[in-house]
């Protein structure tokens, strides 16, 4: 659990908020590097410019 800092009174509030923060970047960098493989294979497939301007095609057809 990640405790709110102004709430950490002891060594151990702070050491186990901490290895949460920690264990939550490696799962982000993980997510991360899912969505980054995602995209390449993607893109691979799929014109790029289709996919770099998702918004403004979306804009275009609102108009």
């Amino acid at each position: 659990m990640i405790r709110p800092i102004d709430y950490c009174e002891t060594p151990d509030h702070f050491s186990s908020s901490i290895l949460t923060i920690e264990q939550r970047i490696e799962e982000l960098q993980t997510l991360r590097k899912q969505y980054i493989q995602k995209f390449q294979t993607l893109t691979a497939t799929v014109n790029l410019t289709a996919v770099e301007q998702p918004q403004e095609s979306i804009y275009n057809e609102q108009k």
